[in-house]
């Protein structure tokens, strides 16, 4: 046949060219007919939200050290100083009242979150934390404040600090026991799937903790 004739003497040559030591020629390169997809990255380095956020944290920095500065003032319970009601000061009151809403919150948050978790991660721990929560939830906020008071007012003498203090944890003891029940309740609800996909995928107790745990007790924080 003539085709196999013509591959006999392709042959040939090939390993007469490979027995001369030249190796043969590559094949031509296949180029791509397809159009080449390139992402330009044209994102500005700093945009009008970046300074938005600036400007909020510098607002909220000004804010703590303007209205928190009231609060380092001297006090003497003798010769308490007049009360300005103008108008022009209700920003002002509004202000110092917002910051200790705050502060007694940051701690609410991290009182909360640390012992409803010991409770519910340690028995020994929750016998003593939930018997221990539930009187102390009974107790009326105003009834925390005949103690607090003078114990704040002789931590902090001569300073506003100390009745400053006393009204944060008045708001702290009005919000922090059902928080803390709460977050100890979502908790131990967590499914049970839920933990063994963390125990299979290996992950530490600060891993579970901020990957499982908050994320899923985080509503009664919320709603709290």
């Amino acid at each position: 046949m003539p085709h196999e004739i013509f591959l006999k003497q392709l042959h040939s040559r090939h390993n007469a060219v490979s027995l001369q030591g030249v190796n043969p020629p590559p094949p031509p390169l296949m180029e791509s007919t397809f159009p080449q997809l390139v992402v330009e990255n044209n994102r500005p380095y700093f945009t009008w939200v970046d300074g938005f956020v600036l400007l909020t944290l510098f607002g909220v920095l000004w804010s703590v050290a303007h209205f928190g500065h009231g609060m380092l003032v001297a006090f003497d319970p003798a010769s308490i100083p007049e009360l300005d009601v103008s108008t022009t000061r209700i920003p002002y009151y509004a202000g110092r009242t917002l910051l200790r809403m705050w502060i007694a919150f940051g701690f609410s948050l991290f009182f909360a979150i640390s012992l409803g978790y010991l409770a519910a991660k340690n028995r020994a721990a929750r016998a003593v934390i939930l018997p221990a929560l539930d009187i102390l939830q009974s107790v009326p906020v105003l009834g925390f404040l005949s103690a607090t008071v003078a114990g704040f007012m002789a931590l902090f003498p001569g300073s506003l600090l100390g009745v400053e203090c006393a009204a944060i944890f008045a708001i702290f003891t009005g919000q922090v026991w059902n928080m803390a029940f709460g977050f100890y309740h979502s908790m131990v609800t967590i499914p049970n799937d839920m933990q063994e996909a963390a125990s299979t995928y290996g992950l530490s107790r600060w891993q579970r903790f901020r990957t499982v745990e908050l994320p899923a007790s985080a509503h009664s924080l919320i709603w709290n």
